[in-house]
């Protein structure tokens, strides 16, 4: 008989564009800097729509997706630190798009396994599994766009009132954006364009840039046509070769600013949670949301 101790459920995609089956798999054990989380709750994002109906950096079906998990940790490797062990509650990235759909690092399954420093533990009764599992995908994100696209190291402090210097995150397309930006003297040559038209960002950032080139970040991706110009320059959020090891910005970005943030109550999840439904079998549905 199979040994079932040691299986639990997931949600393969098993070819491309192909429905969600639910199935059991066996459990793996964690490499020496890997956990095993219980999960408790996941995130859905476009990225995992994407994959699922385009086969996108998935390199072998059946695969598992999903990048967002809340949850308990159950087992540990030997050469984690000892700040993360059994039963602490924790948000993670789950890197399955990293490692083109490996299955034993998709989100969407009872058990998944993490590399440690995609993981940071939860205070006490302040965040739910439903808030942590929306924070990773959106801050590594953001935090690869500062890094990579915008040239902003992680060691920068924030700018002060007389530095007359700014960052512009773009999160909508409508007048009252356009008039957020207006403070006389202010020079802004970095923007963060989150969603909405990247024509609008380009305008404001026109306006405020004052001389020299301006840089944007764009979490959307880049077509042909997309807009363009001269003086501005526009990359899609992604590591590159001239910036720091990417394991540097997902050991900072998780092990450091999250966790140093979440202890101290400076930083709440958003957007506000909407709960789809409970179990892998809501994922076909929160997918379709």
């Amino acid at each position: 008989m199979p040994n079932t101790s040691r299986q639990h459920l997931a949600a393969m995609v098993p070819s491309v564009g192909a429905p969600f089956v639910i199935e059991p798999r066996s459990t793996p054990t964690p490499g020496p800097n890997e956990v095993l989380i219980e999960v408790k709750s996941v995130a859905v994002n476009p990225l995992d729509y994407f994959q699922r109906y385009t086969g996108f950096h998935i390199d072998v079906f059946p695969a598992i997706i999903g990048s967002d998990v809340g949850g308990t940790i159950i087992e540990v490797g030997s050469s984690v630190s000892l700040e993360l062990k059994p039963g602490t509650r924790v948000s993670a990235f789950a890197p399955t798009f990293l490692l083109n759909g490996s299955p034993n690092y998709g989100a969407f399954q009872e058990r998944v396994l993490v590399p440690d420093h995609f993981v940071t533990p939860l205070p006490n009764g302040r965040v739910s599994f439903n808030e942590a599992s929306i924070l990773p995908m959106a801050l590594l994100t953001a935090w690869t766009g500062i890094v990579y696209q915008l040239g902003i190291p992680t060691s920068t402090t924030p700018y002060k009132p007389s530095d007359k210097q700014g960052l512009l995150i773009w999160s909508g397309a409508s007048s009252v954006g356009t008039m957020a930006v207006k403070e006389d003297g202010v020079t802004v040559q970095l923007a963060y364009h989150t969603t909405g038209d990247l024509q609008d960002t380009l305008k404001v950032l026109q306006r405020v840039k004052g001389n020299g080139i301006a840089k944007v970040a764009s979490a959307p991706a880049l077509t042909e046509e997309s807009p363009k110009t001269n003086d501005i320059e526009i990359g899609f959020v992604a590591p590159t070769s001239s910036g720091p090891k990417f394991d540097e910005v997902i050991d900072f970005v998780f092990r450091v600013w999250l966790k140093e943030r979440l202890e101290r109550a400076e930083f709440s999840p958003s957007p506000r949670v909407q709960v789809i439904g409970k179990g892998l079998g809501s994922l076909q549905l929160a997918l379709e949301e």
